[in-house]
């Protein structure tokens, strides 16, 4: 068996917030603690400590699922995108004396990146540990999904991602969605439903299916400028709903 730890690199990258280096414990068995910090541009360097693992390759992986599972709680609790992180070293050793004691020392990476100035939120860190050492929870993969509709390559697919994540929620049903909404957003803007007789429907629901399926008289590019223009309001939607139904 060995321990070790292994040191990460991400960026986050519309949401910029800065918190200086503090140590977190970790929901998942065999990991000892992780650290992060994101202090210069938007730059989030990390190191996860490994308790016990039967490989340098089984610690590697196990560090990259608890950082992964703290990074998408982090992007959820900050309004953040935050990007999959990057290997940037390793180190192990053996912690059973009849191997010998030895240092597995993984592959290094050097990496020079230039950020131009900007305005930086700071973030308590009491904040984040607290969230980071909450135990395992459902909610955790809906903060993942989210963090993955915020990496999206447009608006448009953040869009579709995000009405996806609602469904999930809401029992793949779109007049709870639509329920919802109006919950959280009383003014919303609503229109007839050309299915439904005598309902309405919410614009997010509306540019969801225009997209998804076809509809008369119908401006597909259009939609596309809609749903990028809505993209702040269906984003606190679903930080709602997830809150909420988790």
């Amino acid at each position: 068996m060995f321990k070790g730890q292994v040191d990460f690199a991400t960026r986050i990258i519309d949401a910029h917030v800065s918190f200086p280096l503090f140590s977190s414990a970790s929901p998942l068995p065999g990991v000892e603690s992780l650290e992060l910090a994101c202090t210069s541009g938007d730059g989030l360097v990390a190191t996860v400590q490994i308790a016990r693992t039967a490989s340098a390759e089984a610690g590697i992986a196990l560090a990259k699922d608890a950082l992964e599972l703290a990074l998408s709680r982090v992007a959820y609790f900050c309004g953040a995108v935050i990007e999959s992180a990057r290997l940037t070293g390793s180190q192990f050793e053996p912690i059973d004396p009849a191997h010998g004691y030895r240092l597995l020392a993984g592959t290094g990476r050097i990496e020079l990146t230039g950020y131009p100035p900007r305005i930086v939120r700071g973030v308590s860190t009491d904040t984040l540990k607290g969230q980071l050492e909450s135990p395992a929870a459902p909610a955790d993969t809906n903060y993942g999904q989210l963090r993955s509709a915020r990496l999206s390559v447009g608006p448009v697919e953040e869009f579709m991602h995000l009405y996806a994540i609602l469904l999930g929620l809401l029992g793949d049903s779109q007049p709870k969605v639509d329920a919802f909404i109006r919950l959280i957003e009383p003014g919303v803007q609503q229109s007839a439903s050309p299915i439904r007789a005598a309902a309405s429907e919410t614009v997010y629901t509306r540019l969801r299916n225009e997209l998804a399926h076809k509809r008369a008289g119908v401006s597909i590019e259009s939609t596309k400028v809609e749903m990028a223009a809505e993209l702040g309001g269906i984003r606190r939607i679903v930080c709602q709903a997830i809150a909420r139904y988790s």
